[in-house]
């Protein structure tokens, strides 16, 4: 890949992820003031507890905290690296209403990369039931785990030539590492699970024969479909997100460009202006709506901030002219803009593939139903609340408590 030289991204990463020491780590938990009713424990999508290795690091036991982290949540190195704890533990530390909210994410992998996770669980005996799952990405990667640990025979079937779905698909490498991912995935998989690569569900695998030959289907397939406006599909200079972030993930982009836009408001655009500046010389952001509107959190826009040329706001795509330079409209007026670039990347959103799963599924008014027996289950993306992985893990837990219910498991 031809990159721009860019050394912000190391010192971003730096000071994102490894400033703690262990003194460090120390003086950060005591600054916690140890509120009674642990706000930050309950705003955490997936009771991760943070009120509670914070007590540990305080108290010297920080190797019973690396356990701990883990024993609550199977991807915490992951989760480490890029939960939006912002929006979450540390939007409501009271601390921050002192001076700022405890840096619960760094605590938390800290105490993760204390624990090597070299001692596997243990595995219940085998109770004769199978569950295909559709989706091999953290959420379905998660199932087939918790399955395998009860009895469970789990097949996953991923359409792609390897496991991990978004984690390595879009988040970008200096972000979330290949190592990090690698120590969490390898800890969650066993030989009591069976993974199918490149196996597209409808194309390789039906619906039928999956019914006739399991208990039970998960479907956690992710939001793969892309929203694009009608006038910029097939056209040479748009890509989508998703798209973009992978070629970059996987270093297949070879061109250097001197302007890139990308159009959207959200973690994903941030991603991709932070990416974009590593092939680009000029990287431009526009958003439909005000600076203070823009949807990614505090972390992410702080780096893509750090990056881009410009940002343009209250402008919504209208149209390509005769140059193939792309047109905008002013968001609450009639003024045009056009706005000249080599690439625009699109990252205004994904939702489900309703057209695929529409025997599987009804799609109405953000619910899903299933038009089908009781052995149909769905988790992650699909249903969750925010597009973040620790959302989309409490969506699997809601699963699994239904899924452990139907197959009369005891959880």
């Amino acid at each position: 890949m031809t990159k721009i030289a860019n050394p912000i991204y190391e010192d971003v990463r730096h000071n994102k992820i490894e400033l703690f020491n262990t003194d460090e780590i120390k003086l950060e938990a005591k600054r916690c003031l140890g509120c009674k009713n642990h706000p930050c424990s309950l705003a955490c999508p997936i009771q991760n507890e943070p009120h509670h290795f914070i007590d540990l690091i305080k108290n010297d036991k920080e190797e019973e905290g690396a356990k701990f982290v883990y024993d609550k949540n199977a991807f915490s190195s992951i989760c480490g690296m890029i939960c939006p704890s912002s929006k979450y533990c540390e939007a409501s530390c009271l601390r921050g209403k002192i001076d700022k909210p405890i840096e619960i994410r760094k605590l938390h992998l800290y105490l993760a990369n204390l624990n090597d996770r070299k001692d596997k669980p243990h595995l219940k005996p085998l109770i004769g039931k199978n569950v295909a799952i559709i989706g091999g990405g953290p959420v379905g990667v998660y199932i087939a785990h918790k399955l395998s640990i009860d009895g469970v025979n789990a097949e996953i079937f991923e359409s792609l030539p390897y496991l991990g779905g978004a984690l390595k698909e879009q988040i970008p490498t200096f972000r979330l590492d290949k190592n990090t991912i690698k120590k969490d995935f390898d800890y969650l998989l066993n030989n009591r699970i069976k993974v199918h690569l490149n196996m597209s569900f409808g194309k390789d695998i039906k619906f039928n024969e999956l019914k006739a030959k399991y208990d039970a289907i998960v479907f956690a397939i992710g939001m793969h479909e892309a929203r694009i406006y009608d006038f910029m599909k097939g056209h040479p200079k748009v890509i989508l997100a998703q798209d973009f972030l992978r070629k970059m993930r996987h270093d297949e982009i070879v061109d250097a460009y001197e302007r890139i836009v990308v159009i959207g408001g959200s973690d994903v655009a941030m991603d991709c202006i932070a990416s974009a500046k590593y092939v680009a010389k000029e990287v431009y952001g526009v958003y439909r709506r005000e600076k203070e509107r823009l949807r990614a959190n505090e972390e992410e826009k702080r780096l893509a901030f750090q990056v881009v040329d410009k940002y343009i706001f209250n402008r919504t795509p209208l149209r390509f002219d005769e140059f193939n330079n792309m047109v905008f409209k002013d968001y609450y007026g009639d003024e045009e803009e056009t706005i000249s670039a080599d690439l625009y990347i699109l990252a205004i959103g994904t939702m489900n593939d309703e057209k695929a799963l529409e025997n599987i599924f009804d799609f109405k008014d953000n619910n899903i139903v299933s038009k089908c027996d009781d052995k149909v289950f769905y988790a992650g993306d699909m249903d969750a609340k925010d597009k973040t992985l620790v959302s989309a893990l409490q969506s699997a837990n809601v699963c699994l408590k239904n899924l452990y219910h139907f197959l009369r498991i005891d959880d």
